[in-house]
């Protein structure tokens, strides 16, 4: 059962909603337009808000998929927290398109509030704070992905959770990269 976990989660994370959404409500390609990104702050810069929350709650609601999904059929920790972690990378690198995805901070969030619910939780109300602040979902995204393993530590979370949350943070904060340099300048 760990294979088809491990493959459910890949391809859920896979999924390229951005695309397919902004494609289906505006007939346009959201990878030509603004940041080129797949994910929802490009679409919401793109679209309408409308559009870029569906794009959100989508992107959160596969990762909550992964890992409830995993908990369901009765799989260890360790593969549900796999689960988490794999749905994020399948978020950043769909073999559907080139493996060039999106930063992964949404489907993070989904698969960590059904893993670890309480980190995860504050991880993401620090990100709206930062937000509101400073106007920058990228420096929300990058400060939420790197404290979520800090406070998963803290809150005295499972290693096997610990584990995968910092695989995701750093696959997070890394895919944040080219944001970092601007934020930075």
């Amino acid at each position: 059962m760990t294979g088809i976990v491990i493959t459910v989660a890949y391809l859920l994370g896979a999924i390229p909603f951005a695309l397919l959404v902004v494609r289906r409500v505006a007939g346009t390609d959201v990878r030509l337009s603004g940041s080129g990104n797949i994910g929802a702050s490009n679409v919401l810069r793109t679209t309408r808000p409308t559009v870029g929350f569906s794009v959100l709650a989508l992107d959160a609601g596969k990762g909550a998929v992964a890992v409830a999904f995993a908990w369901h059929i009765g799989e260890s920790e360790g593969v549900v927290a796999s689960a988490a972690a794999i749905v994020v990378i399948g978020h950043l690198f769909p073999v559907w398109l080139g493996f060039r995805g999106g930063k992964g901070a949404a489907t993070a969030s989904g698969a960590f509030i059904v893993l670890s619910p309480v980190p995860t939780t504050i991880a993401v109300l620090m990100f709206v704070s930062i937000v509101a602040i400073t106007r920058y979902v990228s420096l929300g995204s990058i400060i939420a992905a790197a404290l979520l393993p800090v406070l998963i530590f803290v809150l005295g979370g499972s290693t096997e959770t610990l584990n995968a949350s910092l695989v995701a943070a750093v696959l997070v904060v890394f895919r944040h990269r080219s944001n970092m340099s601007r934020l930075c300048s």
